[in-house]
């Protein structure tokens, strides 16, 4: 909504001379404040909001009336407050909260964000914290949470993520670390679980992970995989782990769809009926005792159609749904060890979205792409906005 007034603060106004002025800032929904003089911003301008926005505010840089300003804009804090110097900005950038409270404390040099940079959540805490040289990110960069524990720490350089980065658990220890280089992944990364397991880990180049992976199966727990990627997708035998490193069965992918799969390699399994060729077929698990711990379907070296999970040391059922790639879909059912009915939750088709609030399943076998979790710093949606705006800043107040 207020985009125009950031594209706009750096334009001379066309007036006479005032002490003070009441002009729009950009639109009809905001007018700033302060001393022009001659034609040139001078000093501390407060830029204010209209109590009731207009859905289509019309562009002006105009004088404003007195009399509507006082009638119908929120004056008991302004939206932003920004110094200049001969119409230029230079000095203290202010962005404040709806509730008054500051939103973002920067500082501005000849119209460019330039200095030490501070965010903060709308109930006063600490959100982020870095430098900005001439208009880009540089150097630490700290992401905090409400408890004040550091959630990421990420290294820029010139605007781009460059060097080894971090990402942190409430408890402080390390959720991921990976090294960037010129705003991608580009060396070793690993991501770990809050037990301090590995969850994935390997190397990148170029955002595309390569080489040797190490990754946990999310299917059934206690089970790992081991294998090559080659051009961001699984390639050649993959080998499937046990808890202990033991080497359980060979899976064969191809482009990233997994293609057929060995004997499971463990004393007496419940028969063993894995029987997957040409990327079609049914996979079972079983642990290292040969007892069964989930089947299913595999279509067209992904995984399909309707899987069913059972208790440990039992041939008991504990839940049965349809997945589709990595997503729970359609009505699943979750059972007792004596087979009663604990629950029944429909789940979307689309993003294996669960009706009742619970999360979606999620599986990694022969998924494409990169293999991360939620939370990837390849997908930082926690800065997006936060960048958004620095470029907007950065762009346009010169």
């Amino acid at each position: 909504m207020y985009t125009m007034a950031f594209a706009l603060l750096s334009v001379f106004l066309q007036t006479q001379t005032l002490d003070t002025g009441y002009y729009y800032f950009g639109n009809t929904n905001v007018i700033g404040v302060g001393i022009l003089e001659g034609e040139e911003k001078e000093g501390e301008w407060k830029v204010y909001v209209r109590n009731n926005p207009e859905q289509l505010p019309k562009s002006s840089l105009l004088q404003a009336d007195l009399e509507e300003f006082e009638r119908d804009f929120k004056q008991e804090f302004p939206l932003f407050v920004i110094d200049f110097e001969k119409g230029v900005p230079n000095g203290r950038f202010l962005e404040n909260h709806p509730n008054g409270k500051p939103k973002v404390v920067t500082h501005m040099t000849d119209g460019v964000l330039d200095g030490e940079f501070s965010e903060f959540q709308e109930d006063g805490e600490l959100h982020f914290t870095g430098t900005i040289l001439q208009g880009k990110k540089d150097g630490e960069w700290i992401e905090y949470l409400k408890s004040g524990e550091i959630k990421t720490s990420l290294i820029y350089n010139q605007g781009y993520l460059d060097g080894k980065s971090h990402g942190y658990f409430p408890d402080g220890s390390v959720e991921w670390e990976g090294v960037f280089k010129k705003g991608e992944l580009d060396g070793p990364y690993a991501y770990y679980l809050p037990d301090s397991g590995i969850k994935f880990k390997g190397q990148f180049a170029k955002n595309i992970p390569v080489g040797e992976w190490f990754e946990k199966l999310e299917i059934v727990p206690g089970f790992y995989r081991k294998g090559t990627y080659k051009n961001g997708l699984k390639e050649g035998e993959w080998q499937l782990l046990g808890s202990e490193g033991k080497i359980l069965q060979a899976e064969q992918y191809k482009k990233g769809k997994l293609i057929s799969l060995g004997e499971f390699q463990i004393p007496n399994p419940e028969l063993d009926k894995n029987k997957v060729k040409n990327g079609n077929g049914k996979r079972y698990f079983y642990n290292e005792e040969g007892q069964i711990l989930a089947k299913g379907k595999i279509s067209k070296g992904m995984v399909k159609g309707n899987w069913y999970f059972y208790f440990p040391e039992s041939n008991r059922i504990s839940a049965l749904g349809q997945l589709s790639g990595s997503e729970r879909v359609g009505t699943w059912y979750f059972y007792s060890f004596d087979g009663e009915t604990l629950d029944q939750i429909a789940y979307g088709r689309e993003k294996g979205e669960s009706y009742s609030g619970q999360d979606s399943l999620k599986l990694d076998s022969g998924r494409q792409g990169v293999p991360f979790g939620s939370g990837s710093p390849l997908t930082p949606d926690k800065f997006a906005e936060t960048q958004m705006r620095m470029s907007t800043m950065g762009q346009f107040l010169k």
